[in-house]
């Protein structure tokens, strides 16, 4: 044999065992069985925001996830496999080419200890109708018990499995050997499914209806592991996620606007008289959804002498009407005029943002001075008697 064909048979058998070896690894504890199901075409949820097949996995070795998402395999001690792209050889993907799923099994602790494999999406809102919806199994034949966890974190970008506190629901949380019934809200109690299951979650699941924060499948088995007696194998694929409609406050709009001047009008304008001032509030962009986050409403600090009033609130809730507008208040004319910022908070969804004015109460004119009776008559008198005394004067004259 020549030295090349040796080479060439060397690197080979090399080839095979290292197939083997990794096939040996992201395998089954039990057989499996390639021809259980036919890949069907991928179908997302209509208005998802994410949507994922698994059809590729980024990274090597045990450290594979999909692009965007996070693997974080926790458990103690980590074993040969965390997260990795489906075998065909167990069972093909539900959907796309036989390996488009992800996977997970019991080489992902050592010996007889606990399973704790993270597989977290990336960041999405939570609003009104918000649902996930996904597909999972486990082998054929399971004679070793599989459990999955979907857990939900309200922690915005956070990825830190603490977080993730809200259990959205639990495949075979007990534990059972043997295959179990699809319950799409995967809050069943018998064995997990050892066919493709779809399952879907709501807000009836504890998916919330504001905020944002991540989705995470925790593949937890206890007792796991080559030598435990749980943990085989299990497969996820088609995930989508729809955010719902996410509720934003609606932004008001000012006649006159922000930061000009509102005199005072009206009334009689003499010193001690009352003249109004007034602030326009109409919806200038319209908001979504319903609750807190999609409420608006503005509130004022009340001004000081010679002002007062605006102590109206100003509410809306989404795309709905306005309520307690205009903001209205009054003054004091006195003898110069006075100025005063009014200092208002809009309070957006839970942010604030200050709106500002300068009130003008317009300088008073001095009231006309009373004339009584009995000056009138004396004046009367005095005309009359220098009325009197020209007469005679002319007279004489004459």
């Amino acid at each position: 044999m020549s030295c090349r064909r040796a080479l060439s048979l060397a690197i080979a058998a090399g080839l095979l065992a290292a197939a083997a070896s990794a096939s040996a690894s992201t395998g089954a504890r039990t057989p499996g069985d390639p021809a259980a199901a036919t890949p069907a075409n991928q179908v997302f949820l209509p208005n998802a925001v994410i949507t994922e097949g698994f059809d590729t996995l980024t990274g090597t070795g045990s450290n594979q996830c999909v692009a965007g998402w996070t693997c974080l395999n926790q458990s103690t001690p980590v074993g040969t496999t965390g997260w990795f792209q489906g075998n065909s050889a167990v069972f093909p993907a539900q959907a796309g080419a036989p390996t488009a799923y992800i996977a997970a099994n019991f080489n992902n602790t050592s010996g007889n200890n606990t399973i704790n494999n993270w597989l977290i999406t990336p960041q999405v809102s939570f609003g009104n109708g918000a649902t996930l919806q996904f597909w999972s199994r486990t082998v054929t034949t399971p004679a070793y018990a599989d459990r999955l966890e979907i857990r939900l974190s309200t922690a915005g970008a956070s990825t830190n499995p603490a977080d993730f506190t809200v259990v959205l629901g639990t495949i075979n949380p007990n534990l059972v050997a043997t295959a179990g019934p699809c319950v799409s809200t995967a809050s069943g109690t018998g064995g997990y499914p050892n066919a493709w299951c779809q399952y879907t979650l709501s807000h009836a699941q504890g998916i919330p209806t504001s905020g944002s924060g991540r989705i995470a499948f925790r593949y937890f088995v206890t007792s796991g592991g080559p030598s435990g007696a749980n943990s085989d194998y299990i497969g996820i694929d088609t995930f989508s996620f729809d955010e719902g409609i996410i509720a934003a406050p609606p932004i008001f709009g000012y006649t006159p606007a922000p930061s000009s001047t509102v005199t005072a009008t009206g009334g009689t304008g003499i010193i001690g008289s009352t003249s109004n001032l007034s602030i326009a509030v109409s919806v200038a962009t319209p908001g979504t959804g319903t609750g807190a986050p999609a409420t608006t409403t503005l509130t004022c600090t009340a001004p000081t002498a010679p002002f007062a009033g605006f102590g109206q609130t100003v509410t809306a809730v989404g795309n709905g009407a306005i309520s307690g507008g205009p903001l209205a208040g009054t003054c004091t004319r006195g003898p110069t005029a006075v100025t005063q910022t009014l200092t208002c908070t809009e309070n957006q969804g839970g942010t604030n943002v200050t709106r500002t004015w300068t009130l003008n109460c317009p300088a008073g004119s001095p009231p006309p001075v009373p004339v009584s009776a009995t000056s009138v008559w004396s004046l009367i008198a005095l005309l009359l008697a220098l009325f009197g005394v020209a007469a005679v004067t002319v007279r004489r004259q004459g």
